[in-house]
Parts: structure tokens; sequence; C-alpha cells
């Protein structure tokens, strides 16, 4: 259950950390506005 827990704040933070990429890595405003992160899906072995 630990391994469960880590593994799904460890997607959550990855995906944080690429949709603000995103946002404030992309210039062209036809693209910023229709690019989201929805999930991250990450093993228990954390690859």
């Amino acid at each position: 259950m630990a391994s469960y827990n880590r593994s799904r704040r460890i997607g959550e933070e990855i995906r944080k950390i690429v949709s603000t990429m995103l946002i404030n890595g992309i210039k062209d405003p036809r693209i910023n506005s229709m690019v989201s992160v929805t999930d991250v899906e990450v093993t228990s072995d954390l690859s």
C-alpha cells in the first residue's frame, strides 16, 4: 500500500512539473491553449 501511495505522489509531481514546463516553455499561443497533461502512470519500480 505504501508503494502505491508513493508512486501516486511521484506521478502527481511529475504531472505538475511537465504541465508547468509546457505552459512556460511553449511560446506559440495556439499550442499553449490546447496542451494539458491529465495523467501520469508510474510503475511500482518507479520507472
